[in-house]
């Protein structure tokens, strides 16, 4: 991404002063891991990404889930130190290919479950726009609020912050019909938040 930037802002039609990178699931933290690395990036929009970790996430939606289908509490709890084993596991051993959680090699898991976006968007200075759907079910309510809470803690003062009641992780309004573009209303206010 860095590679990118620097032919981008050679062109004369780019106003370097202004360098907005919008971001969506993964692609929000991979945004927020190159505006901690690049200054010249000025905005960041973080749309529907993980804040502290999968593993945070993961433990959220698997109680969220045996809560929904209203299984016992002692049954709940124990589903997530469930997963907690798995994530010591995954630790333990974070090089190993040959070993799986969920489809996915172990070194996968390592390297997501240690790295935390809100981390990055800390050591930025540029602004920050934060957008989650309330229903999104990849990515937790309350990871977002998490993160959203630790940038305000740690004193960052130009983070914006959007909730949307009723969308999902494509931040598709609840009313749109099936063949309207998702969250094209969350950009059109990304482009005003980005001109002032």
């Amino acid at each position: 991404m860095q590679r990118l930037l620097q032919p981008l802002l050679e062109d004369p039609a780019v106003d370097p002063s202004r360098v907005v990178l919008v971001g969506h699931s993964e692609g929000a933290v991979v945004a927020a891991a190159v505006a901690a690395l690049e200054p010249r990036v000025t905005h960041v929009a973080f749309l529907s990404g993980c804040g502290p970790s999968q593993f945070f996430d993961l433990m959220v939606l698997r109680r969220r889930a045996m809560q929904k289908t209203g299984r016992p509490a002692e049954e709940i709890e124990r589903g997530v130190a469930g997963l907690e084993a798995e994530f010591r596991a995954i630790l333990a051993e974070p090089d190993r290919v040959d070993k799986t959680f969920m489809g996915h090699a172990y070194r996968r898991w390592a390297s997501y479950g240690r790295y935390a976006a809100t981390d990055d968007l800390r050591r930025t200075s540029c602004k920050i726009f934060l957008a989650h759907g309330t229903d999104d079910t990849s990515v937790s309510i309350e990871s977002f609020d998490a993160m959203t809470a630790d940038l305000l803690r740690t004193g960052r003062k130009n983070v914006t912050v959007r909730r949307y009641a009723g969308r999902d992780h494509s931040l598709r309004a609840p009313d749109a019909a099936p063949q309207d573009p998702p969250m094209r209303d969350v950009l059109d206010e990304i482009l005003a938040w980005a001109k002032e």
